[in-house]
């Protein structure tokens, strides 16, 4: 008998046409039983994908190849189930590999059509092996846009609020969801985990006291939950806590997750980390301090510059300041000896009537104002992000005159609604902002 080798090939690819590992074993061994063929090995690719020519770079294709070339098989049969299982590239690449086969001295037989190649010559050959290759990566081609098709309806879908995927922040879970085999009758709803969630806003509040990543690892210690050191660094980077979800190649979704920070807590913390980095320091300061460094972290804003910006703590030799925090949009910054100031705020707490004071809440005018605020601070976070990546579009070499036309209106539009959102948060934050600094 006639040795030969098997190969059998399966990806995530083939479960919309059926495929499966038992089926093609099946057809092999019962093409070997017909031709008299005796099986000495069985190769077999789980989960590489012959369209992208993985099953070659990482499979066991890719090894029978080059034993093939180092002359291992020569007279041994190699039996696959069809043309699919062997490539999906295009008809030069598939040519190729079947011609490695046929010069190595290896017979190919597609066991689900009977079919023999002992010669790329032979012409009835060539146009069967031609069709058959054609009409695999004919399909591979199509399954790519229809699972793209499937992929973008799911990101319409999350851009109205349905639930599409249960790849969650760590806080979060999902509940009420119902399937029946692999379809989704109802999605569910997103629910926070209370503990988490609270465990997630201390780390923003001892980052807003201006503790580093990793002395706020160590204050919590046990109560991290065997959360890491960078996962406290990646949290106070992560824009879920604000209810934002970006799918790939999208614009980011607001309010798709329920919101635990708010905007204006998420932006102070941002603009202290930012300053503690340089060179991956405090910048001027003592980063072996637990302590936070002073009193009103997050709390002061600078009203003067568009869009407002928090003062945030730096110390330059003996001295101490308070200064705006930088931006790249505009670099106009302001500075405060904080030992004045923190003399002056503290002396007006000491002159205040705290009887009179305490028997008082936050008003629901207040509250309202903070919530219309912190949307207005949302809204303006994502039209600057879209002005730069609008701009680095437009910087990017060889772009044509009509994409140039095109970006430069976007960029107009966003520079218009960046201004009127500005001016809204100007008045906003003079009406809401308690401890401002003009």
């Amino acid at each position: 008998m006639t040795k030969a080798i098997a190969y059998i090939r399966w990806s995530s690819d083939d479960q919309a046409e059926g495929s499966s590992i038992e089926r093609q074993t099946e057809i092999i061994t019962l093409h070997a039983g017909r031709h008299q063929l005796h099986i000495v090995e069985n190769f077999i690719d789980d989960g590489f994908s012959a369209s992208t020519g993985r099953h070659l770079s990482h499979g066991q294709l890719g090894k029978i190849l080059r034993d093939v070339d180092a002359g291992k098989y020569r007279g041994y049969v190699l039996i696959v189930e069809k043309m699919d299982r062997f490539s999906r590239l295009d008809l030069e690449e598939t040519y190729q590999l079947m011609r490695r086969l046929i010069q190595g001295g290896v017979e190919v037989h597609l066991a689900g059509s009977d079919r023999i190649v002992r010669s790329l010559n032979d012409f009835p050959t060539v146009i069967l092996n031609t069709v058959e290759s054609y009409g695999a990566k004919l399909y591979a081609d199509n399954l790519k846009v229809n699972v793209q098709r499937g992929m973008d309806r799911l990101k319409d879908k999350a851009a109205e609020g349905i639930v599409i995927t249960r790849n969650l922040p760590w806080w979060l879970t999902v509940t009420g969801r119902e399937t029946v085999g692999a379809k989704v009758k109802n999605p569910g709803k997103f629910d926070v985990i209370p503990d988490r969630v609270a465990l997630v806003r201390e780390v923003f509040r001892l980052a807003a006291l201006g503790l580093g990543c990793q002395r706020i690892a160590q204050q919590l210690g046990n109560a991290l939950q065997g959360r890491s050191l960078s996962w406290v660094t990646r949290t106070l980077r992560d824009r879920s806590v604000l209810g934002e979800f970006t799918p790939s190649g999208r614009e980011p979704i607001t309010n798709y997750y329920p919101a635990i920070v708010t905007q204006t807590e998420y932006d102070a913390v941002q603009a202290l980390l930012n300053v503690r980095r340089q060179g991956g320091k405090l910048k001027g300061g003592n980063t072996h301090s637990h302590e936070a460094q002073n009193l009103f972290s997050g709390l002061i804003i600078d009203l003067s510059v568009r869009p407002s910006r928090p003062m945030t703590y730096q110390r330059v030799s003996h001295w101490q300041y308070l200064s705006t925090a930088f931006s790249s949009t505009n670099r106009a910054q302001h500075r405060l000896s904080y030992d004045k100031f923190e003399f002056a705020f503290l002396g007006f707490l000491a002159d205040l009537n705290w009887r009179e004071v305490a028997g008082h809440t936050k008003s629901a005018e207040l509250d309202a104002v903070e919530s219309v605020l912190n949307k207005v601070l949302a809204e303006t976070d994502k039209v600057q992000r879209r002005i730069a990546v609008t701009d680095t579009a437009m910087e990017a070499d060889g772009i044509d005159a009509a994409t140039l036309t095109v970006l430069a209106a976007r960029l107009a539009k966003d520079d218009a609604a960046l201004y009127t959102l500005n001016a809204s948060s100007q008045r906003r934050s003079g009406t809401g902002q308690m401890h401002s600094v003009r």
